[in-house]
């Protein structure tokens, strides 16, 4: 466990010098925008292919990524219920604070939390996967449409894949993956190279965000959403993973550990990178993040004693 809290700290810092660099203003005004969209468009898309075609297609097909989708897809519709009827969101900040509640860091907290609390780093491939190649794609379409306030048909979605840079990079790996291909090394480096700057680039530019307005801000007026969608990714959506894989799945043992267990990450910075982008509930999806953050180290350890891991 002092190796995930490690982690935390990794995050935690380059997070506050994203914050350092925004509050000095060290890169200029146009700092947070630009990495926004250098990570929405080149470096995002670069991390989405190379993880999908370093993987193993065996694994889309396994229980934990099955779990790993209806428990998002299933605290999606719970929040963007409670959102739409109870909060009285319109629909763009609606999928974005549902999508909030269900996402999870699986490219950050992930991986580190596989290999040091799971003891085994393919236990987080099904998630990455299935936010990578389905999840990802699907909610970015969904908000662009809700954005642009089209209805969904075929012609709507055909230009929004060919408009996101996200979902025809999840095709391609998909591709190369599906077929067994195996690029030369002088195409994949180049794209490994740029795919690094998305992590990092993601979490500078949260910290940027921190600075251009006050976290958690009465004015801003969604501290609702905010509480909502925190309680719905920390408790509800661990609790929904656990009966899926439990009870629909027969799961026991290390799988259903791990199904709980990354359920309970905290939001992904993806989702702040695609409101940026849409600029639809960003400070809302910021405060999100970084609430879930802080909340997600309580989450596991109580997960983990009630496993008596």
């Amino acid at each position: 466990m002092a190796r995930v809290v490690s982690g935390f700290f990794v995050i935690a810092v380059i997070v506050a010098v994203g914050a350092f660099a925004g509050w000095s203003n060290l890169m200029g005004p146009q700092a947070r925008f630009v990495l926004n969209r250098l990570t929405y468009f080149l470096a995002g898309p670069c991390l989405v292919f190379v993880s999908l075609i370093e993987s193993d297609l065996a694994l889309v097909l396994s229980a934990n990524f099955a779990v790993a989708a209806l428990a998002a897809l299933l605290t999606t519709s719970l929040a963007a219920l409670l959102s739409l009827i109870f909060l009285k969101q319109d629909l763009p900040h609606a999928v974005i604070s549902s999508v909030s509640a269900s996402m999870v860091n699986s490219a950050n907290m992930g991986f580190p939390i596989a290999a040091y609390v799971l003891g085994d780093v393919a236990l987080a491939l099904p998630v990455a996967l299935w936010q990578m190649a389905v999840f990802t794609p699907l909610f970015q379409s969904v908000l662009h449409s809700a954005v642009a306030g089209q209805r969904p048909s075929v012609r709507a979605l055909a230009g929004t894949i060919i408009a996101n840079p996200m979902i025809i990079a999840s095709a391609a790996g998909l591709a190369v993956l599906g077929f067994d291909l195996h690029l030369p090394a002088f195409i994949v480096e180049p794209i490994d190279v740029i795919a690094g700057i998305s992590i990092p680039g993601m979490l500078l530019a949260f910290g940027m965000s921190l600075t251009a307005s006050k976290p958690f801000s009465k004015e801003a007026g969604h501290r609702a959403d905010i509480l909502l969608a925190t309680a719905l990714k920390l408790l509800a959506m661990p609790l929904i993973a656990w009966a899926l894989a439990r009870w629909a799945f027969g799961l026991a043992g290390t799988e259903l550990y791990a199904a709980v267990v990354l359920a309970a990450l905290p939001t992904a910075q993806n989702v702040y990178v695609a409101a940026a982008r849409y600029e639809v509930g960003e400070e809302m999806t910021r405060d999100i993040a970084l609430l879930t953050s802080v909340g997600t180290m309580i989450a596991l350890m109580v997960i983990a004693s009630l496993f008596g891991a």
